[in-house]
């Protein structure tokens, strides 16, 4: 099992659109927690089942949901770098990688 951390940026990602939930669809504010959360416990259990996209990193799909959670592995540790709605431009989050 792999360590997984928030940068900064994803942890704001996460906090909008959590913030977006509760004041949008309160009753599926906490299905989209736990869909994020396992999301991430599928990456700590194997990383390597996602594959590579662009600017070095993987996305693992929120079931669900439509956001993606993009990380970038380094030194054994699941960098998340965004937590990301999937009818976004691609580019706020690249602009991230640079």
């Amino acid at each position: 099992m792999r360590r997984v951390l928030f940068t900064r940026a994803a942890k704001a990602d996460f906090a909008a659109a959590m913030e977006f939930y509760d004041s949008e669809a309160p009753e599926i504010a906490d299905r989209f927690q736990q869909a994020v959360d396992d999301t991430i416990q599928r990456i700590e259990d194997n990383p390597r089942q996602f594959g590579p996209s662009s600017h070095k990193t993987r996305r693992a799909i929120v079931r669900r949901f439509p956001y993606l959670v993009i990380f970038r592995e380094h030194a054994g540790v699941c960098y998340i770098v965004a937590v990301f709605h999937t009818s976004r431009d691609p580019g706020v989050w690249q602009e991230r990688m640079s």
